[in-house]
């Protein structure tokens, strides 16, 4: 079946149209030569060449929009692993942060909790010392008291 006949016919098989233009030939001037060189049916009616895509397609060398296509699934794909693995390293820098400020709050009540215990030795170490220093029996029990407190001072 001529071309012209398939086209007219509505055959399902795709058509191609190329648009003949004298200022802009030059695409098409290319599929004509191609066309002509491998024997390919078309049909030319005033600026537009019709032709079977499938006729075609075999000589067509590989284009380069479909390998750009191809690289920007690829880089689309990168963006997207990347995005995950920084949402991922984000929430664990988060976890640490958190875990962080916990210890340096239960640094903290550590901290006083010392504090508090040094208050008390110091009450302690004035309360035995204005108790016991009259009692002249009883300086052996202060300074045996005096030297604990100060070796539990000096190891903190």
């Amino acid at each position: 079946m001529p071309l012209v006949d398939q086209f007219e016919s509505g055959s399902e098989e795709p058509v191609h149209m190329a648009y003949v233009s004298k200022k802009y030939n030059k695409h098409s001037t290319t599929i004509k030569k191609l066309l002509e060189k491998h024997n390919i049916p078309y049909y030319k009616e005033s600026k537009y060449i019709y032709f079977l895509e499938s006729d075609l397609k075999p000589y067509l060398p590989h284009r380069p929009s479909d390998k750009k296509f191809e690289d920007s699934e690829r880089l689309l794909t990168i963006i997207e692993n990347t995005e995950a693995r920084l949402k991922k390293y984000e929430a664990l820098v988060d976890s640490k942060d958190a875990h962080i400020a916990a210890l340096l709050n239960e640094n903290s009540l550590k901290n006083a909790q010392i504090t508090d215990l040094f208050t008390l030795n110091k009450q302690l170490t004035a309360a035995c010392t204005s108790k016991y220093s009259d009692e002249p029996s009883s300086n052996k029990d202060f300074i045996e008291l005096k030297n604990i407190i100060l070796k539990m001072e000096k190891n903190d």
